[in-house]
């Protein structure tokens, strides 16, 4: 099995916990959302660097053809955002929740 093989299979495991962690409750929503914020970060990063020359991600085969274009970035942005938004907003939820 190549290293390639072995990082996409393990990028895959980890998206799955950082879905888990934002579903499972308010213990694990500050995590879950800072490391949604990272992932997203890096990948935009990634996605700003191969701006010139758009390319297809290969992340869903033939069925989605995804390129990292302005569209890509955009939605980047706005789910980071929005990761952001629900990392500030949860931490104060956890320390409210834990004094009761």
């Amino acid at each position: 099995m190549s290293i390639s093989r072995v990082l996409i299979v393990a990028l895959c495991f980890f998206e799955l916990l950082i879905g888990a962690m934002l579903l499972v409750g308010r213990k694990y929503l500050p995590l879950g959302s800072f490391l949604s914020s990272v992932v997203l970060l890096v990948f935009t990063f990634v996605g700003v660097s191969a701006f010139e020359s758009p390319r297809s991600c290969g992340c869903f085969g033939d069925i989605l053809d995804l390129k990292t274009d302005e569209y890509f970035v955009m939605r980047n942005i706005v789910l980071l955002l929005i990761s952001m938004f629900i990392l500030k907003f949860s931490t104060g939820a956890v320390s409210t929740y834990k004094n009761q």
